[in-house]
Parts: structure tokens; C-alpha cells; sequence
């Protein structure tokens, strides 16, 4: 929820200002790096989830955006809508399990047979093939 938020607000911001998501200039695109970076280089958990302040400082600080103007921009009718999606999405989202893929609506690929991308795509052509 918190990471929505935050991106909800700063996509907010981007599309106020003009700013391409894709952008480097994108307040989005720096806390998403940002907290990618702290989570998956640096194994940082921000305290398995319960330090919420410190991850919010560390998105905003990568975005160059003040406390004020992210809660300015939570509050925005754009950023309510992101999330009033989002959330509406979410059951959706949740569902998970393992990846099946049908090749020509009859066969059903093994995963653990592919130890890699090439390999899964040799098993798919073979069986296109037949």
C-alpha cells in the first residue's frame, strides 16, 4: 500500500508537469530505481516492512520532492484515481502459482525440462513442429 501511494503521487506529479514516466526526469522512474536499488542490491527490508517513514524519505529523496508536495500530491483527484484502480485490481493481481504454457492448444511444457529461455523455446518449436 505504501509503495502505491507513492508512486501514485509522484506519476501525479510527472503527469502535471509534463514528464514522460519513461523519462530520467521522471520522479516516478527515480524512487522506482531508488527502491530497487535499497531492496535488491542492498537487501535493505526498511525493517521487514515496518520502517514506512524511512522508505517514504528514501523514494522522495530520490524524486526531489518534498514531504509537503508528496502529501500535496496523494491528495490529488489523479492520484485518488490511480489508486481507487489499482486496489479495484488487486484480487486480480494476487493470484499466483505456477506459469502453464500450451503449445498448439495440446501440449502442456514441462518448466523444470527448460533450464533456460533457449531451451524453453527449442521445447516450443520442437512441439510446433509436430
Amino acid at each position: 500500500e505504501t509503495t502505491s501511494k507513492i508512486f501514485a503521487a509522484l506519476i501525479s506529479i510527472d503527469e502535471a508537469n509534463g514528464t514522460d514516466l519513461l523519462s530520467d526526469e521522471s520522479k516516478f522512474k527515480q524512487a522506482k530505481f531508488a527502491i530497487y536499488k535499497a531492496r535488491h542490491d542492498e537487501k535493505d527490508d526498511f525493517s521487514d516492512g515496518k520502517d514506512k517513514e524511512k522508505f517514504i524519505n528514501l523514494a522522495l529523496k530520490a524524486a526531489h520532492v518534498s514531504k509537503d508536495d508528496y502529501e500535496k500530491a496523494l491528495n490529488s483527484d489523479r492520484a485518488k484515481e490511480l489508486l481507487d484502480a489499482w486496489f479495484a485490481s488487486y484480487d486480480v493481481a494476487s493470484i499466483s502459482g505456477v506459469p502453464a504454457f500450451v503449445v498448439s492448444g495440446k501440449y502442456l511444457i514441462n518448466l523444470s525440462a527448460a533450464s533456460s529461455i533457449d531451451e524453453m523455446a527449442k521445447i516450443i518449436q520442437e512441439l510446433l513442429d509436430k
